[in-house]
Parts: structure tokens; sequence; C-alpha cells
């Protein structure tokens, strides 16, 4: 771009911006600016037509929004080198085709079980309970998730829950070494 050619180009957006300016001061002055909408107004017109705004109980957002779907871990063995988690999935409705995911770090490996895998029909009296056995590799804790997931009405909501190869009062005590230590909630 030639350099007289951007000089004119700022100039012009310069006197658009300016007349942009004069106009919508020429509509407050003359009351076409009471058309606008009030989210366009500024903060003090905005209080007088809407009055003030004091946030009720109900407008406060204060747990997880949750779908019709609950996951929890159990353990199905004593911890140790090798031990078995047991999954739980419910749910308060009935759901078809729920899938779910075991997430295994690389401190871990399967002995038994599926990481993947689609459970057909979930009933509330009839929850999907889903083992897999592991063994231990690595050092430190390890977390284990499980996440499971449907569609319903075109919408498509998850859980998940996770399980942590060390026992709290063991992290508590590898925290107070002032190692570093990964524990997610």
């Amino acid at each position: 771009m030639s350099r007289q050619f951007s000089s004119a180009l700022m100039f012009v957006s310069l006197v658009a911006i300016a007349l942009a300016f004069n106009q919508a001061e020429n509509d407050q002055a003359t009351g076409l600016g009471a058309r606008r909408s009030v989210a366009s107004a500024d903060a003090i017109h905005k209080e007088l037509v809407l009055g003030t705004f004091k946030p009720t109980a109900e407008l406060r957002h204060t747990e997880k929004l949750r779908g019709p779907i609950e996951v929890r871990l159990e353990s199905a063995s004593p911890r140790g080198e090798t031990f078995a988690l047991r999954g739980v999935i419910s749910t308060k409705q009935g759901l078809i085709d729920v899938e779910y995911t075991w997430s295994v770090p690389d401190g871990l490996e399967v002995v038994r079980g599926q990481l993947k895998g689609r459970v057909a029909a979930l009933s509330a009296e009839q929850p999907a309970q889903l083992e897999i056995t592991l063994r231990v590799v690595g050092t430190g804790n390890q977390q284990v998730h499980l996440l499971a997931g449907a569609t319903r009405g075109g919408v498509h909501f998850a859980e998940s829950a996770q399980y942590n190869t060390k026992s709290k009062p063991a992290l508590d005590a590898v925290h107070e070494d002032g190692e570093e230590l990964k524990v997610f909630h």
C-alpha cells in the first residue's frame, strides 16, 4: 500500500468516526437516542429505567449442574501393588447407550478389564457395575478416572469419578515432607 493511500485512508476513517460521534450527540439531544435499547445505555440510565439490581438466592449458582447420571468408584480389593476398582454408574431415569471410559495413567497397567465400553440400558433400579484390575508400575500417587456419558433429548451429559492409589493419610504425609503432590478432585 502506498504512503499517500494509507494517509488518505486514515483521514477518511477519522472523519467517519467524528461524524458518527456528532450524530450520536444529536440523537441524544433531540430524543432520538431514547429509541436505543437499554443495553446500550450508560449504567446510571439503566438504573433509572430498570431499578437497582439485587441478586436473589434463586440467581446464585452454588453447585455443579448435574445430568441424570452418577459415577462413583469403590475399592474392590485392598490397596497394594495389584488392586481392583469397581465403577458404579447409576441414574434416576432410564438411559440407553451409556458410554464409559477408564482413564489410567502411565504409572499403572491394566491386568484385567476393558478401558472403554457401552452399557446398552441403565435403569434407576439396576445400576451398572464395572470392574478393572490394575498393577502399580510407577511411583507416587496415580489417579484413575472413570468417565460415563449419554445423550438424551439431543443433550449430551457426562459425569466422572476419581480414585487415588495413595490413601488420604499417605497423601497428607507426603505433602508434609515437602514433596510435590498431584491430587485433583
